[in-house]
């Protein structure tokens, strides 16, 4: 009986496990994938992005913007996906830089 209960402890803490380096694999994948004309849509909710970038209280539908690897990615929730972009740079942005 105690060996079944510590097997049964060992399954749930190692799913856990998995699933956060799941998750994280699929965070790194996304922002990598991302490029200007090239949104990404990803199945891991909005909320483990905040998580993995460790950003406070963000407010439902937010948009955060952040840079990854030189590019300045958008993340923002569409019902239940997360959606990454970046966002085009305009004529009219550039000539008043």
């Amino acid at each position: 009986m105690l060996e079944t209960i510590a097997v049964f402890f060992l399954v749930i803490i190692s799913w856990i496990n998995w699933s956060r380096y799941y998750v994280q694999k699929q965070i790194r994948k996304s922002l990598s994938e991302v490029e200007v004309g090239k949104p990404v849509r990803s199945l891991v909710q909005f909320k483990h992005y905040v998580r993995y970038f460790k950003l406070l209280k963000p407010k439902e539908g937010e948009v955060i913007i952040f840079e990854y690897l030189d590019k300045e990615i958008h993340i923002g929730q569409d019902d239940k996906e997360t959606v990454l972009y970046i966002k085009e740079n305009t004529e009219e942005e550039t000539k008043e830089d």
